[in-house]
């Protein structure tokens, strides 16, 4: 039996909007803290990853590599982020987060979480869980059509 997937089109549709939306929303609450979106994207990716190198950063963000590279500079200069060397690559140095970035994005993090919590009381763990899943999924299939190489 064919599943009707137009609740599932009709989200898909929704994914736009609100990623704009949510990039607003992002905006607005990191404002008080002098960081661009992009900066919380990376700062995020240290945060959680701890000293990496540019091409995992790019990897984990899904950006190209010359947006890294900005963003990295603009975190240096806001001295949120240090290098040093990388012994696996001499071409590739590492970046962690200084003292600074750590409280910026620990602050971030707790002020959106605090958010959240109020909106997630509106559903249920196991709603929650169905929708990572949901679009973790998507998110990993439309990957795979994007880069789905004719042979």
């Amino acid at each position: 039996m064919k599943k009707n997937n137009d609740e599932l089109y009709q989200s898909i549709q929704l994914t736009r909007p609100l990623l704009r939306h949510i990039t607003g929303a992002v905006e607005n609450e990191i404002s008080k803290f002098d960081i661009s979106v992009g900066q919380r994207a990376i700062l995020e990716v240290l945060y959680n990853n701890g000293q990496s190198a540019a091409p995992v950063i790019t990897t984990s963000l899904n950006v190209k590599r010359q947006f890294t590279s900005r963003i990295l500079i603009e975190l240096l200069d806001k001295k949120l982020v240090k290098k040093s060397a990388n012994p696996k690559s001499k071409k590739s140095p590492l970046y962690e987060l200084t003292g600074a970035g750590g409280k910026a994005i620990t602050d971030i993090r707790n002020d959106e979480t605090e958010l959240l919590d109020g909106f997630s009381k509106m559903f249920s763990d196991d709603d929650l869980k169905s929708f990572c899943r949901v679009q973790s999924a998507l998110n990993d299939w439309f990957r795979d059509l994007a880069t789905k190489k004719e042979v």
